[in-house]
């Protein structure tokens, strides 16, 4: 999508959309952390690197990658609680199942 400024036309894709950021030409990870992982979690906002210059692929790494905080931050909250029965069990699975891109670890 474009937009007229001035007297040039831009690209508005450069925008924060899907939590998808595009700085310069490489595409970033955005987004804000759910107010439930707040006690394990102290950034208000994720911001990482996809490590890819193409869209489609970075939305492939935002949803590793989405997935992978999720995981991390239930076995954060299930370690806070004094859990270490299934539910830790099952969050730290949750963690290593899967293939994770090691560009995204932080």
């Amino acid at each position: 999508m474009w937009q007229n400024v001035g007297q040039k036309m831009i690209a508005i894709e450069d925008k924060c959309i899907e939590g998808i950021e595009r700085r310069g030409k490489v595409y970033y990870l955005r987004w804000r952390v759910p107010k439930r992982y707040a006690t394990v979690e102290p950034r208000k906002e994720i911001n990482r690197s996809l490590k890819t210059r193409v869209l489609a692929e970075a939305r492939a790494h935002l949803a590793l990658a989405k997935r992978a905080l999720i995981a991390d931050w239930d076995l954060r909250l299930a370690e806070a609680r004094g859990e270490t029965s299934i539910e830790a069990f099952d969050a730290a699975i949750e963690l290593g199942s899967g293939p994770i891109d090691f560009r995204l670890a932080a």
